[in-house]
Order: C-alpha cells, then structure tokens, then sequence
C-alpha cells in the first residue's frame, strides 16, 4: 500500500512539473506579446522576428557550449579543471558586474546597511513598535550578520559585495555537487553550474547586501544531507537549515518539502525501515526547532531586539498579496493607505480590514484565477525585477539598461525550455527518488507564494533546482540531436 502512495506521488509530482515548466512557458510567451502590442507594433512585425532569431540564435548558442562541456572526457583531472575553469570564468564576470555597477543601496538593501552601521554606534534598531526591525524581527538574523562583517572590516561595501562573489561561487559548486549526488552524470553537473552562471537574473543582486546568496548556500546544504540520508546528516540538516532559516527566514517551506518527503519516500515506501526513518525525521525536526529557538533567544536576550526573531506583521504580505490592482506585488499606492508612524496595534487593525476587503473583491467579481496566474507569471515567467534593484540604470544608458533586460530575460526564457523539455521526457522515464525532495520544496514555495507578495527576484533561492532539471533538458536536445545524425550517416 505504501508504495503504491509513493508511485502515485511520484506521477503527480512529475505531472506537477510539467504543468509549472508549461504555464512558466506560456508567460513567457504572453510578456512578450503583451510587450509587442504595448509598443504598437503588429505580431508579424520585424521586430518578433529578430526577437525569435535570437531566441533561436541563443538556443544554438547555450547547446554548443553544452556539447562542448560533453565532450571533455569525464575523468577526474579533467573534472576538476572543468569546474575550476568555470568558476573562475563566472568570478571574473560577477566581479566585474560588481565593477559597473553603483555601491549604493536602497530599499531593503540600505536598511540592513545603514541599521548596522547605527546599532554598532550604540544607536537603537527601532523607535516605536511599527519600525521595520520591530515588525519584521526575523530580519534581525541577517543584520546581525552584517554588523559582524562591519565589526571585523569597517564599513566597506566592497567587502559585503566580495563576500557576495564568494557565496555565488560556493552555490554553483553546491549546485555541481547537488546534480552529482541526484543522477551522477559529470556532463549534467557541468551543466547545471553553466546554466546557473550565466543567468543574469540570478546573480546581478550580488552588488546588494541581500540575504539571498548566503541563505541559499545553507539550503542547498540542507538538501545535500538529506539527500546523503545517514544516521547523522539529518540532524546536521536540521543544523544548516536553522542557521539557514536565521539568515533567510524560509524555514518552513523546506520544513515541509523535507517532511512530506521524508514521510512519502522514507516511511511509507521503505517499511522495513520504518523505525530508522522515524527517528530520522523527528530528530531533524527537533534540532531545528530547538536550534531555531535558542537563536531567537539570542536575539532577543542580547538586546538587540526585544522581539527576537518573530514576525509581528503577517498581514503585511497579505495586504499586498492579494491586491488585484498590483498584481499581488508591493505598491506605493497601498502604502498610501495606511499611516506608517501609527502603532502597532493601529496598524494591524488596519491591515487586516484592507485584507479582508480585497477578499471580499477577489470573491465578489471573481478574480482569484486572475490574480493567481498574475501572481505566477510575475514570479517565475515574467523578467525579474533583479535589475531593478542594481541600480544598473543610474550609471548607463536606458538604451544599454533594456538590452541587459532582455538578454537576460531571453537566457531564463531558453533554459525555462530546457526545463520544460525535461519535464516532458521525465514522463517516460524513472526520475530518482531524491529529485522529488526538491519538488516537493519548490511547490511548496510556489504555492505558498500564490497568497503572500510576489516580486521576481525572489525565484533565486530556487534558480538553482529549477537549473538543475533543466540541465537534464540539455540532454534531451543532445541527445535528439545526436541520433538525427547517426540516422542521417546510415
């Protein structure tokens, strides 16, 4: 019985990823549409041709570096000058994105620079109740981190923005590593660290002080362990996803992919072992949890937040999550509603009546759909708002500023198709029962995403599993390319 539950799991998880990579697809094809009629032009017109050209052109492109990457031997000399090689060719570059673009930071980026560099004068974190540190407490975690790189360096951009490059190169090794312990093919490891590397939308925020790079190396660490499934990697797994979860507060979106699996693919399918795998699993959640607790009081018993790690606003991400008017993203117009130096107390009352009335909207002229699909593109289809956030704008030309955007719009597009391509082949294929543990955490993400506020740069936690599948789509194309021309030879 329970390994028909996992069977069935398995095809639907599968099927899953079909309909995400297809309706990824569509976006896609419906941003560029839209794009074309808001500039007036016709879909015949010139230029959806040249846009398909390079479309195609970049396709071409990406699959003959790949069959280059495949036809150096797999042997372990050559393996590690592979990955050396590609390494250094993406510090090279991410070093020299850092070099083009300003060292200023806004938004969330200067509120965690500027509070460190005030809390360390002895300066307070917050005024009153309803400042950003007071609201979004887990965002402490993080602070505290860049307090200690400005404690030990001295408040120096380039530092944070060096140690970025550095947490960039230690996920495409993590991603190599992670590609190699799923299906233990070099070629699709190499692969994956090429197809993460020269995603622009994924590594441009590296001249920000973001959260993103350094949380996501202890997450993929998390998925490693797991993946290792020994007697000590799962409590060492509640460990790195902890500090994960202090830095990057996303915890729970892999507490529960890494749960479901562990129930569906370790209890159920593997009775015999079912004792061994109980424990495993409650003794990965016991140390997070316990772990996760002692930081949040570490926090809140050092002084420098009172709240500790919690998040006092929750309908914060509601209030803008489901506003059909923006498209469940963050608006000036909504932050215009509410008064930002009222109390806590106020404010939450407030925030929970403008997220009951854009419910009773949503239900009222039926938009739910609507706004979901919105919701979906935006997050995973449409081009990220990563670029935005550089500030690339502020020292080049708008002309150089939309050509970056669309490069990097059409790399995503082509290995979104790769993506897709893969998932379509999966269907008649055995997929290992580790791929499914990054399935089942990234839709829960996805979902989860569905609800609260979307923005595109928040895909990059899960660029790299994304990139990972994808690179499987490489070999589709390879491979359909290579027995074309052992057909066409004979």
């Amino acid at each position: 019985m329970g390994q028909k539950i996992t069977f069935w799991v398995s095809k639907i998880l599968q099927i899953c990823l079909v309909l995400f990579s297809g309706i990824i697809i569509i976006g896609i094809g419906n941003y560029w549409i839209k794009f074309i009629q808001e500039q007036g032009l016709h879909l015949s017109s010139r230029s959806l041709i040249i846009f398909l050209i390079c479309l195609i052109g970049g396709f071409i492109a990406i699959s003959g570096c790949c069959y280059l990457l495949a036809k150096i031997p797999d042997q372990p000399n050559y393996n590690r000058c592979v990955l050396l090689g590609l390494l250094l060719l993406f510090a090279l570059i991410f070093i020299f994105w850092l070099h083009i673009t300003p060292t200023v930071q806004y938004s969330d980026y200067g509120e965690f620079w500027q509070s460190s560099i005030k809390v360390l004068k002895g300066q307070p974190l917050y005024q009153t109740d309803n400042d950003y540190f007071a609201k979004w407490a887990y965002q402490t975690g993080f602070l505290s981190y860049v307090m200690l790189i400005v404690k030990l360096f001295g408040a120096h951009i380039r530092i944070v923005q060096l140690l970025n490059v550095f947490y960039q190169l230690i996920i495409l090794l993590l991603t190599y590593c992670l590609s190699q312990k799923l299906f233990h093919k070099v070629t699709v490891s190499r692969w994956s660290v090429f197809l993460l590397g020269i995603n622009l939308e994924w590594f441009v925020l590296n001249n920000r002080v973001t959260d993103q790079y350094i949380g996501l190396i202890f997450f993929l660490l998390t998925l490693i362990l797991i993946i290792d499934d020994h007697r000590f990697s799962w409590p060492a797994a509640g460990i790195t996803l902890a500090l994960a979860n202090y830095l990057r507060p996303l915890g729970i979106i892999f507490i529960a992919g890494i749960v479901v699996f562990g129930v569906v693919y370790r209890l159920l399918a593997l009775p015999k072992n079912k004792l061994r795998s109980c424990g495993r699993i409650i003794a990965f959640a016991a140390v997070y949890f316990l772990l996760t607790t002692c930081l949040a009081g570490a926090v809140k018993h050092s002084g420098l937040n009172e709240y500790g790690l919690s998040n006092r606003d929750p309908e914060w991400k509601l209030v803008m999550g489901l506003n059909y008017r923006s498209n469940g993203t963050n608006k000036a117009f909504i932050s215009k509603q509410f008064n930002q130096h009222s109390r806590r107390r106020t404010m939450q009352t407030k925030e929970r009546d403008v997220v009951k009335k854009n419910v009773q909207q949503l239900n009222r002229q039926h938009q739910w759909l609507s706004l979901l699909i919105n919701k979906f593109y935006l997050l995973w289809a449409y081009p990220s708002n990563s670029l935005d956030y550089t500030l690339f704008r502020k020292n080049h030309s708008q002309q150089l500023y939309q050509l970056l955007i669309d490069v990097a719009f059409a790399v995503n597009a082509i290995e979104m198709l790769l993506l897709f391509i893969a998932a379509i082949a999966g269907l008649r294929k055995k997929m290992p029962v580790q791929s499914y543990l990054l399935l089942l955490t990234l839709f829960a993400y996805a979902a989860a995403q569905l609800i609260i506020e979307v923005q595109g740069r928040y895909r990059i936690e899960f660029t790299p599993i994304l990139i990972i599948f994808a690179s499987l789509g490489v070999q589709v194309v390879l491979s359909k390319i290579h027995e074309r021309r052992v057909k066409g030879c004979h």
